[in-house]
């Protein structure tokens, strides 16, 4: 069968990346046994028939490993006597490095193993990422409507057991062996099967925060480069370049979903900012998700304040947000209550009305939670200016 991009099919492209997989880990076991087969030193005599054998299957199982991004594992293991006679023959010619060399080619199939490894989880994670914060919004909808008091929960409307059963399921398709499994993934199915009230509180207050911390891991690589197109950072200084520097943003080079992750990455990693993450009605029109966040003061006289923040993310160039875009988003997030809203962020690439700044500046005069702040592009701009890592990262300059 042969896989290509018309196969846009999400289940057919999981399976295919398990298949994989499963190679891989055939590979990685087959390559475990050959060094337990292979001379420690100089040692004659070790190529046995099962020694043999696994350096068939090794090429085999190598063959079934498709390339990612061009990269393969095509180096193949050395016969035990071959690497024997050449330790040997750099031994009686006295060439101490040209042996440490040879060594490093003789490990070298399990050095592209581990390459082969590294580039296959960070594809898998690209595969299903945007699906795994979309199933983890769509639990966490689930999860608030649950009321867990002293050990006992119970639903607020109708009992959704039947949906939270079949959201965990298809996170754990989703995430695959892509997390730890040191989380309460057991305990959270346990607790799904037995459906009684005290699972019910247990899957909000324990199973699900230490799952979903989890997942949160592999949905982001931090480590990702950003293309550079300079060898030596010195050549820019001594070239001593002249020219006005850029202060606007390129907000055009960003969809509605690249400015909602641009703002979830400025909260998430801005000091005094926790459990920072996405809500998600799953009977939203537009799929559109908020941002949840607590804004953590530390009063050093009154102590630690925690105050739940809601964003809402507006990426309009063409027109200004107006105040009934303002009262809309008042009213919608207090589909999010429980828990109590303290501040409202909307946050646009664009403009406020007048009318709109007026709501926010009543809110405020008033002290009618929640209470709103309007981050226009101007400001935005100001808070990535002083980070010019992330503007970078989401190729606004």
């Amino acid at each position: 069968m042969r896989f290509g991009p018309e196969d846009a099919d999400l289940a057919a492209a999981i399976d295919q990346f398990d298949r994989v997989a499963a190679n891989l880990e055939k590979l990685e076991s087959v390559w475990h046994q050959l060094g337990e087969l292979s001379p420690a030193d100089i040692e004659f005599g070790l190529d046995t028939p099962e020694r043999g054998n696994l350096v068939r299957t090794f090429s085999h199982l190598a063959e079934h490993l498709p390339a990612i991004d061009g990269f393969r594992v095509d180096a193949v293991p050395e016969s035990a006597d071959a690497i024997a006679q050449t330790r040997l023959d750099y031994w009686e010619i006295g060439e101490p490095a040209g042996r440490a060399a040879f060594d490093r080619s003789v490990e070298e199939p399990g050095y592209q193993i581990g390459e082969y490894r590294y580039r296959f989880d960070r594809a898998r994670s690209a595969l299903v990422r945007s699906h795994v914060t979309d199933v983890t919004a769509m639990i966490d909808d689930v999860v608030r409507d649950i009321d867990a008091v002293n050990g006992l929960g119970e639903w607020r409307g109708e009992d959704r057991w039947e949906e939270l059963s079949s959201l965990v399921s298809q996170l754990d398709r989703l995430v695959g062996g892509q997390v730890p499994g040191k989380a309460r993934w057991a305990a959270l199915r346990r607790h799904l099967s037995f459906q009684d009230s005290t699972d019910l509180s247990d899957i909000a207050t324990m199973d699900w925060p230490s799952v979903r911390a989890e997942v949160q891991s592999i949905l982001y690589d931090q480590h990702e480069p950003l293309p550079v197109a300079v060898e030596d950072l010195a050549d820019l200084v001594n070239a001593r370049p002249v020219g006005a520097v850029s202060t606007r943003l390129a907000w055009s080079r960003l969809d509605a979903e690249g400015f909602e992750r641009l703002v979830f990455e400025l909260v998430r990693r801005t000091a005094g900012y926790e459990n920072v993450n996405w809500l998600m009605k799953t009977n939203a029109a537009d799929r559109g998700r908020d941002i949840e966040a607590y804004r953590v003061v530390r009063d050093p006289l009154a102590g630690v304040r925690r105050y739940r923040v809601i964003i809402q993310c507006k990426h309009w160039q063409e027109r200004s947000v107006g105040s009934a875009d303002l009262s809309a988003c008042i009213q919608t997030i207090k589909l999010w209550e429980p828990p109590k809203i303290d501040v409202l962020i909307v946050a646009s690439t664009g403009r406020f009305s007048q009318d709109a700044v007026a709501i926010a500046e009543r809110q405020e005069n008033e002290r009618v939670l929640p209470a709103v702040e309007l981050w226009p592009e101007s400001h935005l701009e100001t808070l990535l200016s002083r980070r010019p890592s992330l503007a970078a990262q989401f190729d606004l300059r």
